[in-house]
């Protein structure tokens, strides 16, 4: 089973309530929100019916909002956060994120008090994680982590090249499949730790522009 289908696999156990949380971790562009996204869809589920996906940042007063937000939706209620490192540096946020995930005679429940404010609920939803870095080792991110499932998505140069050949198959047909090859040779130079399947777009874009200086353009990426 490799990296995408063990995955599908994880999503799976949150969209059926094996677990109330997932943590994905991998470096960028190798297709992690992709893969999530057509999973859950999959399943049946629609965007801001039963699974609402926000990306970046949000301060713990947006995360409040946005577990209310999702308690509104129908079953199983997943809330789909990308990007979210920055987030978590904030004490009050993963605070906020712990109690919706960990469940105290029964409840999963959320307190927001300020000066100005108080607010109480019980969240009644599921959280999945995209994240491009992650410290495990940090006492907080493994707090979170230890409430759900946890994967890293790790791939070699060559699945990720692997993986652009069957890609080019079926995106941009106003390129040949030839030509596609060639410039995935062209991205074979690129050190391993930066590439990603967001490049082959990209180098077929900038083909498109000026297909006598891609190499050039490519070696930019």
């Amino acid at each position: 089973m490799d990296n995408h289908e063990t995955l599908k696999t994880f999503v799976k156990g949150v969209v059926h309530g094996y677990a109330t949380s997932l943590i994905v971790s991998g470096r960028a562009g190798i297709g992690k929100t992709e893969t999530v996204l057509n999973a859950l869809q999959s399943h049946g589920l629609s965007s801001g019916v039963d699974y609402l996906y926000f990306a970046n940042y949000a301060t713990p007063k947006g995360i409040v909002e946005l577990l209310q937000r999702v308690n509104r939706l129908s079953e199983p209620r997943i809330l789909v956060l990308d990007d979210f490192e920055e987030s978590l540096k904030s004490m009050q946020a993963v605070g906020v994120l712990r109690s919706a995930l960990w469940e105290a005679n029964g409840h999963r429940r959320i307190f927001w008090v300020t000066a100005r404010e108080r607010t109480a609920f019980d969240f009644n939803g599921r959280i999945i994680f995209l994240l491009n870095k992650l410290n495990i080792n940090s006492p907080v991110v493994s707090a979170l982590a230890s409430r759900g499932f946890y994967y890293t998505m790790d791939f070699s140069k060559g699945e990720i090249l692997q993986m652009m050949r069957e890609k080019a198959k079926v995106i941009s047909p106003e390129v040949s499949y030839n030509q596609k090859m060639k410039l995935i040779g062209m991205l074979e130079r690129v050190e391993d730790s930066r590439l990603n399947l967001r490049m082959l777009p990209q180098a077929i874009a900038l083909y498109q522009l000026n297909p006598q200086k891609v190499a050039n353009l490519i070696a930019k990426l």
